[in-house]
């Protein structure tokens, strides 16, 4: 039989769901007529039966207008950054591996200080440059941090880029510069037909447009921006870094961690809008030399040695019996012996082990083993000498142990109504790849760029716009997450 005391009790339940819904359904309609949504109290009942409070802000809703701005604002700052020429050099022994690199720098460290609220605002010597945002709640919550890399790639020009913006993108065009085919719909026809209506950036031939990663860099500028124009966003402390030295992966040995004092953070580098990644190769380089003896060809009968010979049957049996990149996708690992210098005397073999898991690097690294193995035995008057060096390892293993970083960043996708939400395994490294295991917990994003490291590169300024509401709400998201140690700390 029911008591008084249960029957009030469930009563009190009763009216609290009933508050409840009621609430919602205010704060709903209260989100349709305004940009920004208002934090709200809700109670609720504990186990025990007695009410408690607990302070929750429901999702920014970006309006029309917060777009336009949006995309104003990513044109102005991307078309500048893109004509200051960052290209990083691999064979630079210097740090950054480039001066130019510090030009921009600059330039975002005058921007951070022309924004109202930020702290710690600093270049340090290698020409990485940090900021905070301070958190605008008064409970310790999550540090995050944002990073995107200024450098860009090698293979191709950076210097005297020409952006253009093809507004108003009709779908089945090709994007043309002065009767210069840019991109060519045959190609890349299926990611064109998303981008009717979108104005769409591109270089003017002959150079990078230079979107990896300075679409990036614009995006994380916007989101920091709309942020101190709307301290109603709550968020817990953001940290901002702009990097050198990605493309050639020398910049996270120089990035200061503890400096930057994030928990966990977001590269914002990945390519396709509705991508983003959580997992990367783990990579080795192997190094092989091959030493021989060299003498006058005139007098060399039986006593040259000639190194490049036995080089040459490394790497026609290597690649007979090993996958290499041009044949391999997908989750396919491959070895690829990328150069080979050398002359009679001494020859160097440089390959790169690729694979999204350890145990195969270690079975490539075996194979090569045992070809070198075999040559020496044909070949016992040649001295060959194997290095092996670990360059960085898939982030999936650190990662897996946030599950809340890929949640979150699902949760964001899907509440701005994004489709085809992939987690994309990178068939590379990232920043991310490294940093992580380093002690910053790091997964990526995407800015919005296509064919990177190529003279048909673009960008839609559109989905470089929904960039910056991810970071925005990750932001927002991630204020919800109590604090976690920081390396350094």
């Amino acid at each position: 039989m029911m008591t008084k005391a249960n029957l009030f009790f469930c009563l009190l339940i009763l009216f609290l769901f009933v508050m409840k819904a009621f609430s919602q359904s205010t704060s709903s309609s209260s989100a349709n007529s305004s940009s920004e949504s208002v934090s709200h109290e809700t109670i609720q009942v504990d186990l025990n039966g007695e009410m408690k409070e607990q302070h929750v802000s429901g999702p920014f809703q970006f309006s029309e207008h917060d777009d336009a701005w949006m995309r104003k604002r990513l044109e102005d700052r991307f078309l500048k950054y893109v004509q200051i020429d960052t290209q990083s050099d691999p064979l630079s022994s210097t740090v950054p591996s480039t001066e130019k690199q510090r030009v921009l720098a600059n330039v975002l460290l005058e921007e951070l200080k022309s924004m109202k609220g930020l702290k710690n605002i600093d270049m340090d010597k290698y020409g990485n440059v940090y900021a905070t945002l301070p958190k605008n709640l008064k409970r310790d919550v999550l540090s995050v941090g944002f990073l995107a890399h200024m450098d860009t790639a090698t293979e191709i020009s950076g210097f005297n880029v020409t952006p253009r913006v093809h507004r108003n993108y009709k779908d089945g065009e090709n994007l043309m510069v002065d009767n210069l085919k840019i991109v060519d719909y045959k190609i890349d026809g299926k990611e064109l037909s998303k981008m009717v209506g979108h104005d769409i950036v591109t270089a003017s031939g002959g150079t990078l447009l230079g979107a990896d990663d300075k679409a990036g860099v614009s995006e994380i500028m916007t989101a920091i921006e709309f942020l101190t124009e709307h301290p109603s966003i709550e968020h817990g402390d953001i940290q901002i870094g702009f990097t050198i030295d990605e493309e050639i992966g020398k910049g996270p040995h120089y990035f200061d961690i503890p400096k930057f004092s994030a928990a966990v953070a977001f590269t914002v580098d990945g390519g396709e809008k509705g991508t983003y990644n959580v997992e990367s190769f783990s990579a080795d380089l192997v190094t092989i030399v091959f030493t021989g003896f060299n003498i006058h060809p005139g007098t060399s009968f039986g006593r040259m040695i000639n190194s490049m010979k036995v080089a040459a049957k490394f790497l026609d049996r290597v690649n007979q019996n090993m996958p290499s990149p041009d044949i391999s996708k997908d989750r396919d690992g491959f070895v690829h012996c990328l150069d080979m210098n050398g002359n009679v005397e001494k020859t160097t073999i440089r390959c790169i082990l690729r694979s999204f898991e350890d145990s195969e690097l270690k079975q490539y690294a075996e194979g090569i083993s045992k070809v070198i193995d075999q040559l020496r035995s044909e070949h016992s008057n040649v001295t060959i000498e194997m290095n092996v060096v670990q360059q960085y390892r898939n982030m999936k293993q650190v990662l897996d142990k946030y599950p809340f970083m890929e949640l979150s960043i699902i949760d964001v996708y899907s509440a701005l109504n994004m489709k085809d939400i992939v987690s994309v395994p990178v068939r590379g490294g990232t920043d991310g790849s490294q940093l992580s295991w380093m002690g910053l917990p790091t997964a990526n994003i995407f800015a919005g760029g296509h064919n990177f490291h190529s003279q048909s590169e673009f960008v839609s300024l559109h989905d470089m716009a929904d960039s910056v509401k991810v970071i925005i709400s990750l932001a927002q998201t991630l204020s919800n997450v109590p604090p976690l140690p920081i390396k350094g700390h």
